[in-house]
């Protein structure tokens, strides 16, 4: 990856297991002014709440926005808090939601899919569908 002057990205971290409308809501508050941004997957080990590896996660947000440049997906280390000593020339923003975007769980999403109920997909994009199937309905993962 070549940085090149003024290469400035929105940061995003999260464990987003799986991914799902609620978090592509916040990426398009970057998106929609045209900024880039860097989905960052923290890299945890697989639990209950974290069936999928960071690199299958990896891979959907890859598969979400093929088609869009201003999207960079990478796998980071599990990162556990973030701090800084002064101003160090980037803003730390909360974005505000919608609470029924707030409601949107990974959880229940997973629950969902291996109990073969269909509601999740609301929730999801359409273009990773099979994928979530596929993935939360074979043996070696549990929702």
């Amino acid at each position: 990856m070549n940085i090149e002057d003024n290469d400035e990205h929105v940061l995003y971290v999260g464990r987003f297991n799986p991914p799902h409308l609620g978090h592509m809501n916040i990426f398009e508050e970057s998106l929609k002014l045209n900024r880039k941004i860097c989905i960052a997957i923290r890299n945890m080990a697989i639990s209950e709440k974290n069936p999928l590896p960071a690199s299958t996660i990896e891979n959907l947000w890859k598969k979400i926005y093929s088609d869009n440049p201003l999207v960079m997906v990478i796998v980071i280390p599990n990162i556990s808090s973030i701090k800084y000593g002064r101003n160090v020339g980037y803003d730390l923003e909360e974005i505000k939601v919608e609470q029924t975007i707030a409601n949107i769980s990974a959880t229940e999403i997973r629950n969902s899919i291996a109990e073969g109920d269909d509601s999740w997909k609301k929730n999801v994009s359409p273009i990773i569908h099979k994928d979530l199937e596929e993935l939360f309905k074979t043996e070696n993962i549990e929702a």
